[in-house]
């Protein structure tokens, strides 16, 4: 419980400096508030520490390496204009050298691999972010302890809407996931200890609107799911009752 209220506070009322513009796709390595001004295209930045199996053919739009950063996307939009099959595209990328305490809100971004890609880093907080029509997954977050992800939306993607792997003491709550594809699942949350999902929504997502599974000491409440060509709520045995 402590770590969760350590979480929601720290997403209300983080504040670091003074604001950065942010106009084209970047590389940020050094902590601050950057503001994005315009629309962006593309992925020019080396993301090859995401560890893809086409390794050195990764890249990304916002690559955030530093810790104690919020990037506010102020409404823009990301777009990724993929169309290439031998790129391991990601709009929003948290290098695990950032470490912790990376905030991403306001955004929507599309037309990637991964809309946002976070792996081996703690204390990721994405709020109010849309990720869709991606080749993956729209919103993908692992080994990543004390994150939340709140009142985002993921939809139209290949892979699942949102996926959350491996996060100890993470929360997952009033997001909603549709309009996916055969074979993909709304949220896919596995491997976490101490996990909090609650007030989701899955509508049309694709194979499953929640596939949860290797839990432990998990809160599962307040979700709801429809129009799944599998099952609705595909659970594992070390659940509690919904």
């Amino acid at each position: 419980m402590n770590g969760r209220i350590f979480i929601l506070a720290f997403l209300l009322a983080i504040s670091i400096g003074f604001s950065v513009d942010v106009s084209t796709c970047s590389n940020i390595t050094a902590p601050g508030t950057y503001v994005l001004t315009a629309d962006l295209v593309g992925f020019p930045n080396n993301a090859s520490e995401a560890g893809f199996s086409f390794s050195g053919y990764d890249w990304a739009c916002i690559k955030i390496a530093s810790q104690d950063v919020v990037f506010d996307c102020n409404g823009h939009s990301i777009w990724g204009n993929d169309t290439s099959v031998q790129n391991i595209s990601i709009g929003i990328f948290v290098n695990e050298s950032a470490g912790s305490n990376v905030t991403i809100k306001n955004c929507n971004i599309y037309d990637y691999n991964y809309g946002f890609f976070s792996e081996f880093t703690n204390e990721i907080a994405l709020q109010n972010v849309t990720s869709f029509s991606n080749a993956g997954t729209g919103i993908f977050i692992s080994s990543s302890n004390y994150s939340i992800v709140d009142s985002c939306l993921s939809y139209g993607n290949t892979g699942s809407s949102f996926v959350m792997a491996g996060c100890d003491n993470c929360i997952l709550s009033n997001n909603t996931a549709q309009n996916g594809v055969p074979g993909s699942s709304g949220y896919y949350v596995t491997g976490c200890f101490n996990v909090l999902v609650i007030n989701n929504t899955a509508i049309n997502a694709g194979h499953d609107g929640f596939y949860i599974q290797s839990l432990s000491n998990a809160t599962v409440r307040d979700n709801y799911a429809s129009g799944h060509t599998n099952y609705e709520f595909r659970l594992g045995s070390t659940l509690p009752p919904l």
